[in-house]
């Protein structure tokens, strides 16, 4: 599957679904508020639904394949398992998973285009976006609770 650019509203809805990241994630700079917790609890919670949803991309690729190839099957686990894990850990911890989880769910989307699973503007999308999310959690983990 070969495009040059994502469809408008993909475009459009996945770079508007950065902003919850951006917004929650700079609140974490007013230390020693209530909305500094707050804000990292958002940007954890939000990413473990964007991971999820991220994974569920996995499954849709092959859902009517025969046979079913257990790569994306398990990527698309991997992504929801791994965003659960996050929520039961503590804040920073959970937000470092889900920095790595969102890293190591680019490097399973990367394969899924190469077998041509996806579209090629869809790592594009991904690497801006992941890059984007991996960053802000980062920061949001090494910069919340800080007194």
């Amino acid at each position: 599957m070969s495009n040059l650019a994502p469809p408008r509203l993909i475009a459009v809805s996945s770079y508007a679904g950065a902003l919850p990241f951006m917004v929650f994630g700079a609140g974490v700079f007013l230390a020693g508020t209530d909305f500094d917790i707050a804000s990292g609890n958002i940007v954890r919670a939000y990413g473990a639904v964007i991971l999820s949803f991220i994974g569920g991309v996995q499954w849709g690729v092959i859902i009517g394949r025969h046979p079913v190839p257990s790569g994306p099957v398990l990527a698309g686990l991997f992504a929801s398992l791994s965003a659960w894990l996050a929520l039961l850990t503590p804040l920073s911890l959970g937000l470092t998973i889900l920095a790595a989880s969102f890293v190591l769910q680019f490097v399973a989307d990367f394969y899924a285009i190469r077998r041509s699973l996806l579209p090629d503007w869809y790592l594009r999308l991904r690497t801006v976006l992941t890059v984007t999310v991996a960053t802000i959690l980062l920061v949001t983990a090494l910069f919340s609770g800080l007194p």
